[in-house]
């Protein structure tokens, strides 16, 4: 058996164009000479559904918080001023986080990125329909914003990748 160094000096690594590593060596059989490949670049029409799916989801969530805004008022016993400054939050929220996603992405991932604010967004929209509190609703709202806002800058910057590399206006 030899040492795990001896193991490595006979193998090398070279990266290709593809995000693929080729392993190559005297001991290495033909058929694993490029395996090793970090992560798959996903086809192009993978990445355009995967950004539509993105963006669909924000839209579908506010839809959901839309509907749940006349059982929010009245579960919180607001009148129409509270309700209005209530759903400022929302807003505050997106306008906050915002400036942060693109470096998230940057140094994390668009995928990481758009799977934790979509895990933030599901776990707060419930809350909206369970609290009663003002301030505890404004909290689930500056949250959900800011969720959603993230996700969508981050679906954005994945979109525009998709479109360079398909060569075609997709958006």
């Amino acid at each position: 058996m030899l040492p795990s160094g001896c193991i490595s000096a006979l193998l090398t690594r070279k990266k290709t164009n593809n995000n693929l590593f080729l392993i190559s060596g005297p001991m290495v059989p033909d058929m694993f000479k490029s395996i090793g490949q970090l992560r798959p670049p996903a086809a192009p029409r993978m990445q355009q559904h995967a950004v539509r799916m993105a963006l669909f989801l924000v839209g579908y969530a506010f839809s959901t918080w839309a509907t749940l805004i006349p059982f929010a008022k009245r579960r919180a016993g607001l009148d129409e001023g509270s309700l209005g400054l209530l759903l400022v939050s929302f807003g505050v929220g997106c306008v906050a986080v915002m400036p942060f996603a693109a470096p998230l992405a940057a140094k994390y991932s668009c995928r990481a990125v758009v799977r934790c604010s979509a895990a933030v967004a599901c776990l707060v929209l419930p809350l909206l329909a369970w609290f009663e509190h003002p301030l505890l609703l404004a909290g689930c709202l500056f949250g959900l914003g800011g969720s959603m806002g993230v996700t969508e800058v981050v679906a954005n910057i994945q979109g525009v990748h998709v479109q360079r590399e398909a060569g075609r206006p997709l958006m």
